[in-house]
């Protein structure tokens, strides 16, 4: 068993048990890292994949529409830049 499916098990069952995006990154992150629900949702994206996220927004507490991102095509290229792309 590896690491991401050890860690994806749970975090399915928190979702689909109707846990918020905030208890779900309490209990991840607990007090030890700065933005702890930025990391839950890079962790979902990443584990799961955007398009569960997306399904289950609502039931999370986010908004589907800051799911999808893409990176800067400004040039010059501005560092660490990410714009929000809107449907």
């Amino acid at each position: 068993m590896t690491y991401c499916s050890t860690l994806a098990k749970p975090l399915i069952e928190k979702i689909e048990s109707g846990e918020t995006l905030d208890k779900i990154a309490k209990s991840l992150c607990g007090d030890t890292v700065k933005h702890p629900r930025q990391k839950a949702i890079r962790i979902i994206k990443e584990i799961l994949d955007e398009k569960y996220l997306i399904d289950h927004a609502e039931s999370l507490g986010f908004n589907p529409k800051k799911a999808v991102r893409t990176k800067s095509t400004s040039s010059p290229p501005v560092k660490r830049k990410i714009v929000s792309k809107l449907f």
